[in-house]
């Protein structure tokens, strides 16, 4: 039976509003229990944050591994021809 005396719940809508501050551990304590009130009930957006955190934990990967060293084995002339292809196409 629900409470008629608890409070509402906050919307899926207010869970993106937050979403940044939630991911960056800068809520509040009591913003973080209606945040966490709210994943307990809703599993979409249990697996909204959670493919969100995947998202950002794959850019931060691709990120880390790249090899600034591969630029400057790029031939110059290749370099030239796409910008030349650039220059001709717009």
């Amino acid at each position: 039976m629900i409470n008629p005396h608890s409070k509402p719940y906050m919307t899926c809508h207010e869970v993106l509003d937050f979403l940044m501050s939630y991911i960056d551990g800068e809520l509040t304590p009591a913003q973080l229990g209606e945040f966490d009130r709210h994943l307990g009930v809703c599993p979409s957006c249990v697996n909204y944050i959670d493919s969100y955190k995947a998202t950002i934990r794959i850019g931060k990967s691709a990120l880390a591994n790249t090899d600034d060293s591969a630029a400057g084995s790029v031939p110059r002339e290749l370099i030239k021809a796409i910008r030349a292809a650039r220059l001709k196409g717009s």
